[in-house]
């Protein structure tokens, strides 16, 4: 997963940086760190973001669909 990656999950979730980071548990700056490209995002890292912007864009689209 790269940065970008990282950012277009977010964003599909409609998740904010900090709202990301609470359920994944990270900080905020790490966060930021990862969508910017300064870090590397680590395997399990990977998959908890994966699975938690997944869960939440699923929560978004069933709430627009009502």
């Amino acid at each position: 997963m790269d940065a970008a990656e990282v950012r277009r999950l977010r964003a599909a979730a409609g998740l904010t940086q900090g709202k990301l980071a609470a359920k994944v548990g990270l900080s905020l700056r790490q966060i930021a760190y990862l969508e910017a490209g300064e870090r590397r995002v680590e395997d399990d890292v990977a998959e908890r973001i994966r699975t938690v912007c997944t869960e939440a864009a699923a929560r978004k689209a069933m709430s627009s669909a009502a």
